[in-house]
Parts: C-alpha cells; sequence; structure tokens
C-alpha cells in the first residue's frame, strides 16, 4: 500500500479532523498551543471560604489549574488549491472548534461541529450547526439542542450525539437507534459525504492505537478502515482516505495526509451494534436549519 502524502505541503500549521466532499475540505487548524486557568470544582473547594481549618490546610494548594490546549478553528479549503480560509463560526477566541462535517441541500450549504466553550471550571461542549448559501456566507453558529456532547454530526439523513454509546435519530421519521462502538473510548462520529448511510467511527483500541470502523446503517455491517498506519479520525470519499497523523511529541501535534484505503469486515463482538429504541429518549427541540 502507497505511503499516504502530505495535504498541506509547507505544515506550518497542524491540521485536524478533516470532512472531503470531493471538492472541498472542511478541517480544524491550529498554529499553537493556548493555555486557559480554570478553578478546581467539587464540594472541597466550595467549603474552604467558610471553612478555617480547611483553608489552613489547604492554603499551600493553588485554586486553579492551567490547562495547554490547541484552540482549533475551523478552516476549508479546495482540493484544487489547497489554501485555507476560515470558516467564521462567532465563538470566541479561546473557544474549541472540531469534528465539522457539512452537506449541501436545496441551494444552501450545511455545516455542523462541536464547539467547546470554556467556563470557569471547564470546556463545555455541543453540538452546532451553520448554513447558509456557500461557505463564505453562513450564519452564525447555533446549539441544536441544550444537551451537552462532546461527539456528533448532523448529515442529511441523521442527527448524531453520545460518547461510546450513540443516538442516532433519523431525520426524516424522528426513529431513534443506539448505537455501541466497540471501545472504551469514541474519539470522534460522523458520516461520508458520497454515502451518509455509512457512518465513520474513531475510537481507541484495547492495544492502546486509534482505529476506525466505517458502519452501514442500513445493511448494519461493520467494516475496519485500514491504511498503512493507524486510521485516525478520518474522513472517506470513495477510494480516497484523509487521516490525522501524529508527527512528533507537543499537543495534538497532527497533519492531514491523505492516499488509499481498504475495508475489512467484521462481525461479532468486533462489530458495531445498533438496536432500534423501542422506548425513545425525549429530546429538546432540536434547531435544524
Amino acid at each position: 500500500m502507497p505511503t499516504l502524502d502530505a495535504v498541506f505541503s509547507r505544515g506550518s500549521f497542524r491540521s485536524h479532523m478533516p470532512f472531503f466532499d470531493g471538492e472541498t475540505l472542511l478541517f480544524c487548524r491550529s498554529d499553537d498551543a493556548v493555555q486557559q486557568e480554570f478553578r478546581h470544582g467539587g464540594s472541597l473547594w466550595r467549603r474552604l471560604p467558610r471553612d478555617r481549618r480547611l483553608r489552613e490546610q489547604f492554603k499551600n494548594v493553588p485554586q486553579t489549574v492551567s490547562l495547554t490546549y490547541r484552540s482549533w478553528k475551523l478552516h476549508y479549503c479546495s482540493w484544487k488549491d489547497r489554501q485555507p480560509q476560515r470558516l467564521e463560526t462567532g465563538l470566541g477566541p479561546n473557544a474549541i472548534e472540531c469534528s465539522p462535517a457539512f452537506y449541501r441541500e436545496n441551494d444552501e450549504v450545511h455545516v455542523s461541529f462541536i464547539g467547546g466553550l470554556p467556563t470557569a471550571k471547564r470546556f463545555v461542549y455541543h453540538l452546532c450547526t451553520m448554513s447558509g448559501p456557500s461557505l463564505e456566507e453562513l450564519a452564525p453558529a447555533q446549539q441544536v439542542a441544550p444537551l451537552e456532547t462532546s461527539i456528533g454530526f448532523v448529515s442529511p439523513l441523521y442527527v448524531c450525539f453520545g460518547g461510546r454509546t450513540l443516538l442516532v435519530q433519523e431525520r426524516d421519521s424522528g426513529a431513534q437507534h443506539r448505537v455501541s462502538v466497540p471501545v472504551d473510548h469514541l474519539y470522534r462520529a460522523t458520516f461520508r459525504a458520497d454515502d451518509p448511510h455509512s457512518l465513520i467511527f474513531t475510537g481507541l483500541h484495547k492495544n492502546g492505537e486509534p482505529q476506525t470502523w466505517l458502519f452501514d446503517m442500513k445493511s448494519k455491517e461493520t467494516s475496519q478502515v485500514i491504511s498503512d498506519i493507524p486510521v485516525y479520525k478520518s474522513t472517506l470519499f470513495k477510494d480516497q482516505l484523509i487521516t490525522a497523523v501524529k508527527e512528533g511529541d507537543g499537543i495534538e501535534n497532527r497533519q492531514l495526509k491523505s492516499g488509499s484505503y481498504t475495508l475489512e469486515k467484521l462481525t461479532g463482538e468486533a462489530a458495531v451494534q445498533c438496536a432500534e429504541m423501542k422506548k425513545t429518549i425525549e429530546l429538546p427541540e432540536l434547531q435544524l436549519t
């Protein structure tokens, strides 16, 4: 199998979480890592102001923690020229914008992504959407629902929320499915632009390496996406794979690379499990444009 090729030749920035429809690449970009201060939470820290003995005991313990992270920002480019353009979301400079996807319908483009906003104690993540006549003319991002989620997407067919177990709701019928991926930690869920019934999952395998699965919501078949390196938070379009490859040490030091891939069908415990939910979860009214 041929070696993957770098998507961006200069490599002056970090790139991550691609989505590709054959012409346009939507992805996350980071130039530098940043720091954010968060206050410690929990009942112990809430008791400190009114408990003298606790204050004395913990007087030398910092009440804040500094987190170094990448404030990923959404960008896009045509596959031909590879010139990144900022996709404006309306979120603040310290926000995290990740897991983007898009589709075109009724002369509009519809983008979904996970937006993380810093609070006093932590980041809070929601599934967000934006729509407009083009990627250059999108309305500001809005939350799909008040549910917190670090994984999810909106496609022409489905809305997805969740963690290791995902809730996938059909947009036309409202039918809900519980989808379980055979890993303890799921990193990303998205869909194929050329086949929205096919969902793409990346998780951490028990051997410590990331693995990526392709799951067909119609046939309920699972295939593992195979390349010459572990496939991480990738996108597939026809016979092309674009994936994020770690290069050296550092925080999320990743670059997008493209190449070919193969599929290996999985069954039994290694396969994704999907069951239609008889007792559905009542969701808030979804704000889908």
